[in-house]
């Protein structure tokens, strides 16, 4: 909708019939008439005698050569002209006017500045009021109407080569005072007035004349075209007037500005005002004009039609606007000037609009040009007062405004825009918040449905882009923005610039008022002090799809930037003290930028640390979220600390007292990790230690207090230095309590640190915990053979024979020289198991006895911990090697011992040859890929040790597992398992 109009003179194109209300038909009063294109003279033809086509013998002369005009074909429009240039005049044959009242209508040109005085007509040349009259060009830019020392003017553009001929209009009345018109347009009135607004009667004009100032100075004298000039002896009725206009238009091509109906003429009506500010008020037909003039000189001349009704549903100013319904009368106006306040007051009754209820919303006032009929909208909705809408144009329409006039009542939809003053209540937010209202305004519909499709705002302040993170845009139906959904969102260009939402299509229901809210989400790191505004809102700010859009709204209150602690703030401390003091706090939005605390930790912050140095006491219970110690100290202090998230313990301690907490997080310090299932544990508290307990169990247990319902997943950590590097490949770990296993649901033991995750029910959840391995079957072991026997080198053998095992890690050999288990002492290292389902034999040399008798047991030991014995067996030494008690032990060829094993860095093997042979003694790895030869060569019968180091054939120490030693003589297989733990 466009709220000023600029209007511009249009071609009137008449039909060859209405020449016919030239002067030639209207001949009351005609004196004379001059008209070039009646000559039908040659081109360049010198003028003597301008003959007068009135019939009146007032003919234009000139006797002396050098004054002569000149007729010129095909220079106006096609048209001929008489061509004055500065030096030419004619003279009128005999006295002109009989009569006070005059009008005189010519076509004319210019075609060089005005440096003084530049008249196209002089009537008289005595300097009279009654005897005097000049009709022409004073400087450049003003045309005057001249009586004697009465003049009344009116401003022209100033001259351009390129200017079209016009049709000037000059008329008098010694009661309706002097008129201008330029182009069928009125741009001066002297009206009435009774200062020298009526003119002396003009009885003898002697000495009149085309082209000369009443002196005769040449410089003076006219440079210009004239096509046709017509006198008429009294004042021409508009709708004369207006004819012969038309007649000149459509004759030379000139537009004019004339109305196309004469009957709007039958009802003029004309305010006026010479000088000072006056309101005058005229009505006609329905409609009072009230204008208030802002500067003196000027008028507004009017009339209407008679009919009555409305018209069919039309669209004006495009599609953007609904369907109204016209009033079929129209008003006619012209105006001298736009600097004025003028009222249109309706009254509906008399526009045949009665049916109407009459609302703001829905009419408006329309304009149209004289030659068009595309219609617009002026201004915005009324005010009503009974039946009668009033319209208020300040100024009304600058420059040349002729044209029609009337009501439209809105047939579709409307939207009035409203806010409350201010738009939102000046107030405070704070860095990180989300959602804060900048501006609110209402939209309320009328009629039919409509989309809202874009809103165009301005922001200003001393708030910068980097204070926010996004603008957005809110509606609901109810007002409650808590209750609105988002429709727009800019996350760019967020500074004191002009923002748009577009691409809304918000659909608004008719006879329904729609909540939109403009709110801004704060960045963390929002300089406080810094403002931020919001602009009123016009109806210009907003799109729709169709619809009058009508209302207003008002700025919103300004925003300033102040840091608040929020209650889902993260917190960390600063000092030490009470955990309920906010002195000792910092909190942030974010967690990256930090401000003084307003308020302390609660259960709807977000993370809460405790930093190196601090000690921090509770008061009274308190709870937050989730904690995180890194290095201070929470001092509980009898006072329970709930711990609704997790607890993240890092470094630092929890005295005073056991905690509540839902989760634990502590994979570095404590190696353990408990995730949150909104089950708190009560009275917790933790105890890691790194006991030796290898080769059985890593180095590392955990004894855990607190009770809890349902089941919790903990997640233990260990190292590779505490399993000593152990190879657990082919093996599962498991967490044992006791006797009691928990499987895993997720572990990792390739790395250097290894973790296993379990589910504790809460009737398990206290006591100690190990890791250990997952058997994967229960079969027993099936020992078929154990016995102790004394060797030639007077040492004790011990042999047992398995006949299967599963889950075994291995034996462990006990000694005692008594037949009692309890004070037996253990001399063997682990002898790791074969696992096999086979006849597996195993045996274990004991060179550290004395003579006597001795007692063996055999010990095994289950993967996940457990143990079961055997024996005792029994074996007697008597005196020394030569001793006939001892037997002698024939010399079999395979691998005696491998001592220490498991070993790190180097261990033993020993080995005997029955008979001399090739002897191979390799080290194999697991996939049966050869690590190292150890010896390769020809050897007697024998006992033979080898050191193996942990290296491969390259000089490549081995990684941590398990190993073969296979010893190969001639046909003769046998192998030993090695264990390398680094």
């Amino acid at each position: 909708m466009r709220s000023q109009i600029t209007l511009a003179l249009f071609i009137l194109v008449v039909a060859s019939s209405l020449f016919a209300a030239g002067p030639a038909n209207i001949s009351n009063g005609l004196q004379m008439w001059l008209d070039a294109d009646a000559l039908g003279w040659a081109d360049g033809t010198s003028v003597s005698n301008w003959p007068d086509q009135s019939g009146n013998n007032k003919n234009a002369v000139q006797d002396t050569t050098n004054f002569k005009p000149t007729y010129r074909t095909n220079i106006v429009n096609g048209k001929p002209a008489i061509v004055f240039d500065g030096t030419d005049y004619l003279a009128f044959d005999g006295n002109i006017a009989v009569n006070t009242n005059y009008t005189i209508i010519a076509v004319v040109k210019r075609t060089a500045n005005s440096p003084g005085s530049f008249h196209y007509f002089l009537g008289g040349i005595i300097n009279s009021q009654n005897k005097n009259l000049q009709l022409g060009w004073r400087g450049n830019t003003t045309f005057t109407h001249g009586q004697y020392t009465n003049d009344y003017d009116m401003s022209v553009d100033a001259y351009s080569a390129g200017q079209i001929p016009r049709i000037f209009t000059t008329r008098h009345s010694t009661t309706m005072g002097k008129n201008l018109f330029l182009n069928g347009s009125c741009h001066g009135v002297n009206m009435n007035s009774a200062v020298s607004g009526r003119l002396a009667n003009l009885t003898a004009w002697v000495g009149a004349g085309i082209g000369r100032y009443m002196s005769g100075t040449i410089n003076t004298r006219f440079n210009g075209w004239m096509a046709e000039l017509i006198f008429y002896n009294r004042y021409l009725t508009e709708t004369e007037r207006k004819s012969i206009e038309t007649y000149l238009s459509a004759k030379y091509n000139i537009p004019v500005a004339n109305a196309p109906d004469p009957s709007y003429y039958t009802n003029m009506f004309e305010i006026e005002v010479k000088s000072g500010t006056t309101t005058n008020t005229f009505t006609s037909g329905g409609l009072t004009l009230n204008s208030e003039y802002l500067i003196a000189t000027s008028r507004i001349r009017g009339g209407h039609n008679n009919a009555t009704g409305v018209t069919n549903t039309f669209n004006p100013d495009g599609a953007l606007y609904p369907n109204f319904l016209r009033a079929n009368r129209e008003w006619f106006f012209e105006t001298t000037s736009g600097n004025q306040k003028t009222t249109f007051s309706y009254d509906l009754n008399a526009l045949g609009l009665t049916g109407v209820t009459p609302n703001v919303n829905n009419y408006r006032l329309l304009f149209r040009l004289n030659n068009s009929s595309a219609y617009t909208i002026l201004g915005g909705a009324p005010t009503v007062a009974g039946n009668v809408i009033s319209f208020v144009l300040n100024p009304l329409i600058p420059t040349i405004n002729s044209g029609f006039y009337t009501v439209g009542v809105l047939d579709g939809s409307s939207i009035t825009l409203a806010s409350a003053n201010p738009a939102v209540t000046a107030g405070s937010v704070s860095p990180g918040t989300i959602k804060h209202p900048l501006y609110r305004f209402t939209l309320t519909t009328a009629g039919s449905a409509t989309t809202l499709d874009q809103v165009n705002f301005t922001t200003s302040g001393t708030y910068t882009a980097a204070d926010l993170t996004n603008l957005k845009l809110w509606y609901s139906t109810s007002d409650n923005i808590s209750a609105a959904s988002q429709i727009g969102s800019l996350t760019s260009s967020l500074g004191p610039v002009s923002h748009t939402f577009s691409g809304l299509t918000q659909n608004l229901s008719g006879s329904t008022v729609g909540y939109f809210w403009i709110t801004a989400d704060l960045a963390s790191a929002a300089t406080p002090n810094n403002t931020i505004n919001v602009a009123a809102l016009t109806t210009a700010n907003l799109t729709f799809s169709n619809g009058l859009k009508a209302g207003t709204a008002y700025a919103g209150g300004s925003q300033t930037i102040v840091y608040t602690s929020h209650a889902s703030d993260y917190f960390r401390t600063i000092a030490s003290g009470n955990w309920n003091a906010p002195g000792v706090w910092q909190s942030s939005p974010d967690g990256i930028s930090w401000y003084a605390a307003t308020a302390y930790p609660t259960a709807t912050s977000n993370t809460v640390f405790i930093n190196a140095g601090h000690v921090i006491t509770l008061t009274q219970l308190e709870q937050c979220n989730d904690i995180v110690m890194d290095g201070g100290t929470i001092n509980q202090s009898s006072n329970v600390l709930t711990i609704e998230g997790v607890l993240t313990q890092n470094s630092g301690t929890i005295s005073g007292g056991t905690p509540t907490i839902d989760g634990y997080h502590s994979p570095t310090l404590n190696f353990l990790h408990i995730g949150e299932t909104g089950n708190n544990i009560a009275a917790w508290s933790i105890t890691m230690n790194q006991p030796s307990l290898m080769p059985t169990h890593p180095n590392r247990s955990w004894t855990i207090n607190g009770t809890y319902t349902g089941t919790k997943s903990a997640t233990f950590y260990w190292t590779d230095a505490d399993d000593n590097g152990f190879d657990w490949t082919g093996y599962t770990p498991a967490i044992w309590k006791g006797l009691s296993k928990y499987s895993p649901t997720s572990y990792d033991i390739t790395g250097a640190t290894r973790f296993i995750t379990v589910d504790i029910p809460s009737s398990l959840s206290k006591g100690d915990y190990v890791i250990g391995f997952e058997p994967d079957l229960t079969l027993p072991i099936e020992l078929s053979h154990f016995s102790a026997t004394p060797t030639s080198e007077y040492y004790i053998r011990i042999n047992w024979v398995t006949q299967s095992e599963t889950s075994v890690m291995g034996y462990y050999v006990y000694r005692n020289n008594v037949s009692e288990l309890g004070s037996a002492i253990k001399v063997s290292p682990m002898i790791y198991a074969a696992n096999s389902s086979n006849e597996t034999s195993y045996a274990y040399l004991d060179r550290e006895i004395t003579s006597g008798t001795w007692y063996y047991w055999l010990q095994n030991v289950n993967i996940g911990g457990d143990s079961d014995f055997n024996g005792p067996v029994m074996a007697t030494l008597n005196g020394d090697n030569d001793n006939p008690n001892i037997p002698t032990v024939p010399l079999t060829t395979g691998i005696q011992r491998v001592f220490p094993n498991p070993f790190n860095p180097t261990s033993t093997i020993s080995y005997s040859i029955a008979k001399a042979n090739s002897i191979k003694l390799d080290i194999i790895n697991i996939r049966g890929q050869l690590v190292r030869t150890l010896v390769s060569d020809f050897q007697n019968q024998g006992y033979y040790r080898e050191l193996w180091n942990g290296d491969d054939s390259n000089g490549i120490p081995c990684s941590s597992g398990i190993y073969y030693v296979r010893l190969r003589s001639g046909n003769d297989v046998t192998s030993h398992k090695i264990v390398l733990m680094k």
